[in-house]
């Protein structure tokens, strides 16, 4: 079953993957202006529609976003990151 998201993104942009990638850059401009007025409430929205944009690319490329995340920092967290 698809997460609410993953089905309005797909009604949105059907296969196209370019036109939900270009959506994010726009939503992350907006998440920039919210953090900037410390507009908390709207940085909070932004945050949401970024990882719903990013639930549905993962499923366009056929992995499990979640799976991978968790992957990925369990391997990250064996070696501390370097100072800076």
């Amino acid at each position: 079953m698809s997460s609410p998201a993953v089905e309005y993104y797909t009604r949105k942009y059907g296969s196209d993957s370019r036109a939900a990638v270009m959506h994010v850059m726009r939503e992350l401009g907006e998440l920039v202006s919210a953090l900037e007025k410390s507009n908390a409430p709207h940085a909070k929205m932004e945050i949401v529609e970024i990882a719903g944009h990013m639930e549905f690319l993962a499923k366009q490329y056929g992995f499990d976003l979640e799976a991978e995340k968790g992957a990925l920092y369990r391997k990250k967290l064996e070696k501390p990151p370097a100072p800076g």
